[in-house]
Formats: C-alpha cells, sequence, structure tokens
C-alpha cells in the first residue's frame, strides 16, 4: 500500500524576534543553531521522515522579506490584504463563520512563486524539499487556517479541481532543531490511524530529561504520567473555519488562571489536583469544546517536543546538536 504524504504546515507568526549575541534581531526560525538556521533542521528532518509531500511557512508580514532572503528559492504564496496592503485575515473569518461560507483566500489568478526567483537563478544551496511561504498577521489559529488553505490551493494547482473530500496536514512549530526524520515518521504514522479530526502530540518527561536534561520544559501530570506539550500535529481542514474563534480565544486564556479554570470546569481542575486527570478527560474535553473529534499521541522522541524559546538557550542546544536523538526502546 502506498504511503500516504503531507504537506508540512510551519507556524512561524508574531512579530517577535530572537537576538543572539554578535546578531541582528532575526526571526526564530532564521535563527542559526550550529551554522544552519532552524528552519533548516525541521526542512531536512520532514525529507528525511518521508512522510512529507512539501512545507509552507505561515509567517507575519513584516517577517517575510527574511525569509526571502534567507531562502530565495522558496516560493512565495501572498495572503488576500486590504488596499492598504494589510492582511484581513481576523475579519475575513468572522464574515466566513457567520455567512457560513468558506473562505478561500486566492483568486483564479494567483501566481505561485509571485516575486522570487527560481532556485537556480537564485544560486542557494537546494531546500531539502519543496518550500513555500504565505503570510498572517492574525492569532496562531488563524495562521494555521492560512497554511492549511494554501495546501488546499497547492492541491487544486496540481490536480485541477478543487477537493471534495477533507485535507489532513502536518502542523509543527517554527524552532525544532533537534526534530528527525525519525521522529516526525513515528508522529505522522501513529496520528494517522487515529478516527479524529486533529490530533496532537504529547511528549513524555523522562524521554525530555534523558535527552535534553539541560533544556527548561513545563511539565504536567496526568494518570498515565508526566508530560510537556509537544510540537507536532495532525490536522483536518474539518477543523477550519468554525473552530477558529474558539481556538483563539481558549489560546488567549493560558495566562489567566481564573478565566482558564473556568473554562475547564470544576471536575476537571478537582481531577488535576488528585491527579486522577486521564488523557481520555482531557481528549474529551478538547472535542466537547470545539465540537470535533481530538486525540493525543504519546511520543517517546524527545525531539517533538523540544524547542528553544530563549535566546540564552542556544549555547546549550548548540552541545546536542550531531548527538542524534535516542530512539525508543520497542
Amino acid at each position: 500500500m502506498e504511503t500516504e504524504q503531507y504537506d508540512l504546515v510551519i507556524l512561524a507568526g508574531g512579530t517577535g524576534r530572537v537576538t543572539l549575541p554578535g546578531r541582528n534581531p532575526e526571526p526564530r526560525a532564521l535563527a542559526p543553531l550550529k551554522g544552519r538556521r532552524l528552519l533548516h533542521y525541521i526542512l531536512q528532518a520532514a525529507k528525511d521522515s518521508g512522510r512529507i509531500r512539501r512545507a509552507v511557512v505561515v509567517t507575519h508580514p513584516a517577517k517575510v522579506g527574511a525569509f526571502r532572503a534567507a531562502f530565495p528559492a522558496a516560493r512565495l504564496v501572498w495572503r488576500e490584504v486590504t488596499d492598504d496592503g494589510s492582511p484581513r485575515v481576523a475579519e475575513t473569518v468572522r464574515r466566513a463563520v457567520a455567512a457560513g461560507q468558506e473562505f478561500s483566500p486566492w483568486p483564479a489568478d494567483s501566481q505561485v512563486g509571485q516575486g522570487l526567483p527560481d532556485a537556480a537563478e537564485a544560486g542557494a544551496e537546494p531546500l531539502p524539499l519543496p518550500l513555500y511561504v504565505t503570510q498572517c498577521a492574525g492569532t496562531m489559529p488563524e495562521g494555521g487556517w492560512a497554511g492549511m488553505r494554501l495546501a488546499q490551493f497547492l492541491r487544486w494547482k496540481e490536480t485541477g479541481a478543487p477537493l471534495t473530500g477533507k485535507l489532513r496536514v502536518v502542523v509543527s512549530m517554527e524552532d525544532l532543531p533537534f526534530l528527525t526524520g525519525e521522529a516526525l515518521k513515528d508522529f505522522t504514522g501513529r496520528a494517522e490511524r487515529l478516527d479524529a479530526d486533529g490530533v496532537y502530540s504529547l511528549v513524555t518527561k523522562a524521554s525530555c530529561l534523558r535527552e535534553f536534561p539541560d533544556l527548561r520544559r513545563t511539565f504536567f501530570h496526568l494518570a498515565e504520567g508526566d508530560f510537556t506539550g509537544g510540537n507536532l500535529s495532525l490536522i483536518a481542514s474539518t477543523v477550519f473555519p468554525a473552530c477558529v474563534t474558539r481556538m483563539a480565544e481558549v489560546y488567549a486564556m493560558r495566562k489567566n488562571v481564573v478565566k482558564l479554570a473556568g473554562w475547564l470546569g470544576g471536575g476537571i481542575i478537582l481531577k488535576f489536583l488528585l491527579h486522577r486527570l486521564s488523557l481520555a478527560d482531557v481528549e474529551r474535553k478538547a472535542s466537547e469544546t470545539f465540537g470535533l473529534k481530538g486525540r493525543c499521541v504519546i511520543s517517546e522522541y524527545a525531539s517533538v517536543g523540544t524547542d528553544l524559546d530563549r535566546p540564552e538557550e542556544w549555547a546549550k542546544a548548540e552541545k546536542y546538536m550531531g548527538k542524534g536523538t535516542v530512539s525508543p526502546e520497542k
């Protein structure tokens, strides 16, 4: 049976930048580690996995120029914009949801590769796999939807006809320099076998402490053990656009304990405090909240849950580069 390949949507939005010693502020995905940009490590892992056909980076409009300069062989596909050039993602999401319609941001005459030279003309190092860049100034869920719509658009360009069924894409954060093809292949293979609209990765605390003991992570306890949130998801197009607004609301609660507690409900909080909250409880709450089937995959690959949030972590991370991730015991 032929193995399905997916588009990889890499979320690199927001206006924040990282400043490393001796360098100007730059997008996190473009910051170097051991001589290579973080994004290049992700692209190489995607190629090595054998499960990814191409990558789509969704970034803030203010960062598009930096990505164009760093990866001249990439293809640029513009989002729909207002007359003054500013993205109108949030406005369009609200309008589409209210009307019960699907939003298609690319007109029929969109040009893939607008404004960018071919790889041969750029004279740049060949990319591990095809890379597309699009822009979104909205929330993280809106960025995910922008990436999904671009993936749908690219499939339409390939087949010559709009997709009639749901499409699934793998979603990644921008700062996963330790990600390996083996880890990505493992997550994708297990996630696609689940009957779900969205599958999220959790990574065991033991694997993180074993492989990257010097890199700080936040862990939480479930009945099944201690975990950290992973940075990979498998998302179906059925998630959008109806869930975008709700996702943004929940994401905004993450630093407001009172609001977050109200959303979770007393039963969930009590179970958490008593160390009785299970993975099934979390999946059920997510499914009820968003009106879809949500599942989780527990990964023993620490690289899935180890990102670089702070500039001071770069020096610590360098010693792990080239070591290779530890494969879980079978």
